[in-house]
């Protein structure tokens, strides 16, 4: 049964949407709170890693240095993540300040123009797209991609074809 629907039969259908919004609210402040504790705990991973990377600076990644090819995997594994959190911040920000619009709290209606607000909408539909597409897009390229280990057991017989 929709908002809609209810409000016809039952009349306390009217405060549904509203009591929604709130629910909805408080649950992406929450979000945005986990996504702050995750985005920091990212960052400090990955300035461990930088600080590990400088000891390898000299090192060629991937032939003279497994531990630095490594640490290289891990810093942009690690990056990704932070990018990922910001985008979560970024998301869950907007998702914030159209529902305190929505629901008239703070000064939002005085300041924010409804067509302001229906571009965040919009704007926030065309993201969700977007990561939809890179998830895609990610899970397509990982089965292409090789694995260190797969890389390491044809190391050998390369050598061998350049010594010919």
């Amino acid at each position: 049964m929709t908002v809609g629907a209810a409000k016809k039969h039952i009349p306390i259908a009217v405060g549904m949407k509203k009591t929604k919004d709130i629910f909805s609210l408080i649950l992406n402040y929450f979000q945005m709170f986990r996504s702050i504790i995750a985005y920091r705990r990212v960052s400090q991973k990955l300035f461990e890693i930088q600080e590990e990377l400088k000891q390898h600076r000299h090192k060629v990644v991937g032939t003279t240095s497994l531990k630095a090819t490594d640490l290289v995997r891990k810093y942009i594994n690690q990056k990704q993540k932070l990018y990922d959190h910001m985008f979560v911040l970024v998301r869950n920000s907007l998702r914030i300040l159209i529902l305190n619009y929505k629901l008239g709290i703070f000064f939002w209606t005085t300041v924010l123009h409804p067509i302001f607000v229906c571009f965040l909408g919009i704007f926030m539909n065309i993201t969700a797209f977007f990561k939809i597409w890179l998830a895609q897009r990610y899970n397509k390229f990982d089965s292409k991609l090789i694995r260190m280990s797969d890389f390491l057991k044809f190391m050998p017989r390369m050598e061998e074809l350049h010594k010919h």
